[in-house]
């Protein structure tokens, strides 16, 4: 492959961005949810966590899709209460849609050494997201478990 041939912008990050916004806007339609359940079209999900069933302390993605609706409709707190993953994860997947976008329209605008130069920055920045959210996930998931242990 030609050093032009690399360079130039490929159309799969603008394809993988637009179909993130419209994965999330489609979830954000049929996906909802109050503080005791989730809906999927208005109708209550019926799944029940068997981790916390059987023992009552609740498992990393317990509340994952509440959470996921509340962050979908903007209430990231309330989200982040109900499990941190949710948040982090709807915030992360929107900043790496805009940053496809941009790193797309910078290649067209300033040239493709310009859109690759914003591409490596926002893979550094995707890395340090993933890594700083993980471990926020994993301190509160931490946190669940003691104050379920401390409550027995």
């Amino acid at each position: 492959m030609t050093a032009a041939a690399r360079a130039r912008p490929s159309p799969a990050g603008t394809v993988m961005a637009l179909a993130l916004l419209v994965e999330g806007a489609v979830l954000r339609a049929v996906l909802d949810a109050d503080d005791s359940r989730a809906y999927f079209f208005g109708r209550p999900i019926e799944l029940v966590c068997g981790v916390l069933a059987r023992t009552g302390i609740p498992c990393p993605m317990c509340g994952i899709t509440r959470a996921l609706a509340f962050a979908l409709r903007g209430e990231l707190g309330h989200a982040f209460r109900l499990n941190p993953a949710a948040p982090i994860a709807v915030v992360g997947l929107f900043l790496v849609a805009v940053g496809l976008l941009t790193r797309a329209g910078l290649g067209r605008a300033l040239g493709p050494q310009a859109g690759m130069r914003f591409g490596e920055g926002l893979r550094r920045g995707a890395w340090i997201y993933a890594a700083i959210g993980a471990a926020v996930w994993i301190f509160a998931v931490t946190g669940r478990a003691a104050d379920a242990f401390s409550m027995r």
